[in-house]
């Protein structure tokens, strides 16, 4: 991200400035004369001219930036548009357009060259954006800077329209090695009990009929009274495995945007792996309340891909949360997980 000063000035050529401002001194006091004292006073006055100038350049400039979609892919070039308008009647130039090239980059980049534009004249780029990491935060134009002719220096502009853009993550498997050796352990580690528990096995009867699993019979009730009967399942959420999204405050730097692309990407792969065995699972996070999105299909999940994508705006909980979290997610009775932003790694409670 962009940190230099407001203003810059070039050491070389206003150097050069002041040598000719004594040049110009050393005339006037040995020779004198109308011409002298006007050379004099308009070298003097230049900077405090140009920077009048300057602030008439940013005033007559119209300047302007769109893209048809604001919810992109990730390393995928969408159309993009630029424009630029001198509504002034005089000429203006020495305009310099910039933009972060390490989270995103144009096809055709037209930002290598100053502006010029005569009186009322109207230019327009297109071209595509493509950029680098997912997750929400600016790309395209953020700054432009106007200098004046002789180049002693320059005044930075926050640009006037900004792209807020929201990059999708691609959807990859980088998660399924994880979950696949933390499921198998919690499988292995329950493979020596003879019976599951009977609170997850849900604890209203029905008469047993014709086609009801005989595993689902209720043995005890049958020697108590001699009637066949059959659990009925509780609701699908139990056993289900709940992932808790631990994340961190985005300060708009570029390690935390590469940060946030990484976690995206696996909070994504985890609810693809569930996806893709129609087996439900839990999302909770801290926004401006505690959310709960639940990915049981593909359907659902695109849902969740969709928003993960577009508004995520989990922040950092306390102490307090944490522990509302795991109490919530034990009534699932399921797996749970938590995938912590800070080094985006998936650990199981």
């Amino acid at each position: 991200m962009n940190k230099e000063k407001r203003i810059s000035f070039s050491k070389l050529r206003f150097g050069i400035y002041l040598l000719l401002l004594a040049g110009i001194l050393v005339l006037v006091s040995f020779y004198g004369g109308a011409f002298s004292y006007v050379l004099f006073f308009a070298v003097l006055l230049y900077p405090v001219l140009s920077f009048a100038y300057i602030l008439y350049i940013r005033a007559a400039m119209r300047i302007y930036q769109d893209m048809d979609v604001r919810l992109l892919h990730k390393q995928t070039e969408e159309p993009y548009q630029f424009i630029a308008e001198n509504a002034g009647p005089l000429p203006i130039g020495g305009i310099r357009l910039y933009y972060d090239s390490e989270i995103c980059g144009f096809s055709s980049d037209f930002t290598t060259h100053t502006l010029e534009l005569l009186p009322h004249e109207k230019i327009e780029h297109k071209t595509g954006l493509l950029c680098r990491y997912a997750g929400s935060y600016v790309a395209g134009i953020t700054e432009m800077s106007i200098g004046d002719s002789f180049g002693l220096y320059r005044i930075r502009f926050h640009f006037p329209t900004l792209l807020h853009v929201h990059v999708m993550p691609n959807i990859t498997d980088t998660a399924s090695d994880d979950l696949n050796r933390m499921i198998w352990n919690r499988v292995s580690a329950q493979m020596f009990q003879l019976k599951t528990p009977e609170d997850v096995r849900g604890n209203d009867f029905k008469i047993y009929e014709t086609g009801d699993p005989i595993s689902r019979i209720h043995w005890k009730n049958y020697a108590r009274s001699g009637e066949l009967s059959v659990r009925i399942p509780e609701q699908q959420n139990l056993n289900m495995p709940t992932v808790i999204l631990e994340t961190m405050e985005m300060d708009r730097t570029l390690d935390s945007i590469i940060r946030r692309d990484a976690y995206l990407e696996y909070v994504v792969s985890t609810a693809g792996y569930f996806a893709a065995q129609n087996k439900p699972v839990s999302f909770l996070y801290q926004d401006a309340k505690k959310e709960q999105i639940i990915v049981s299909d593909y359907e659902s999940f695109n849902g969740f891909y969709a928003e993960i994508s577009r508004d995520f705006r989990a922040r950092a909980f306390s102490e307090e949360e944490r522990a509302g979290f795991y109490a919530e997610a034990e009534t699932n009775k399921g797996l749970i997980l938590l995938l912590r932003e800070e080094d985006c790694s998936l650990c199981q409670i």
